[in-house]
């Protein structure tokens, strides 16, 4: 009768008595793999809730736009008040004070300044009416045919019912009367380093600086100065001006 030799596999072999080997490594496994999700879960959970707490106290601050529209109201200018008008007055500094001729060579500079003035005292009494000290009246002042004296420079009825009113068309040529003579501008006869029509400055003065023109003809003339206020109130005055030429 042969005999069977019973040889037991090698786990059993290195367990004898206890659990084979296969089993102790599945029961390790096991166990590492519950404390490494449990050590992830407690990581998972402390991050949530230190995050938590961040998110909670923060505060969220909302800016609304402006709306359309809103904004500083700006403070309305207070409104000038227009007053009548005194003739305008030329003032010290003016070449026609100097007493001499003026020349017609195209060189010699010659100046003008007017002050804007009121009716107290009279319509053009030099005597009484007061300087106004206020920008923005519109001043022009150019050569014309002489005006003798007594008689009474005039503008023709076309300018004080369409030109007048209206300070942007004064830079045209105006046309004036003396009694039935006509006494137009005399264009381009004074010749202008600033603009022939101004706007006063904050002290209502206007200057001019200009020299006349070579080919202007000895003789008297007369020198037209025009404030105007915005087409509401206005007037004028006049000079004598002798051109001669040197020689």
């Amino acid at each position: 009768m042969q005999q069977l030799e019973y040889r037991p596999q090698s786990d059993q072999q290195a367990h004898r008595g206890g659990a084979p080997r296969s089993q102790v490594i599945l029961i390790v496994a096991l166990l590492l793999f519950s404390v490494a999700g449990l050590a992830s879960g407690f990581s998972v959970g402390a991050l949530t809730g230190k995050n938590a707490k961040k998110t909670s106290s923060m505060q969220i601050t909302t800016i609304a736009p402006p709306q359309k529209g809103q904004g500083i109201t700006p403070t309305p200018k207070p409104a000038v008040k227009i007053i009548p008008l005194g003739c305008p007055q030329p003032t010290q500094a003016s070449s026609i004070y100097q007493g001499l001729a003026q020349v017609p060579d195209g060189a010699t500079p010659y100046t003008f300044v007017a002050q804007a003035r009121d009716q107290i005292g009279g319509k053009c009494n030099y005597q009484k009416n007061q300087p106004i000290h206020s920008a923005g009246i519109t001043f022009k002042i150019w050569l014309t045919t002489h005006v003798p004296t007594g008689k009474v420079f005039n503008f023709t009825q076309n300018e004080i019912n369409n030109v007048l009113p209206h300070t942007d068309q004064l830079g045209q040529p105006l046309d004036g009367k003396v009694d039935d003579k006509d006494s137009p501008e005399l264009v381009n006869e004074l010749q202008f380093s600033t603009q022939q029509v101004q706007q006063s400055n904050n002290q209502g003065q206007v200057i001019w600086n200009y020299k006349i023109n070579p080919d202007l003809k000895d003789g008297k003339y007369t020198l037209v100065v025009l404030a105007n206020w915005q087409g509401k109130a206005y007037n004028w005055s006049w000079y004598d001006l002798i051109i001669k030429k040197q020689g």
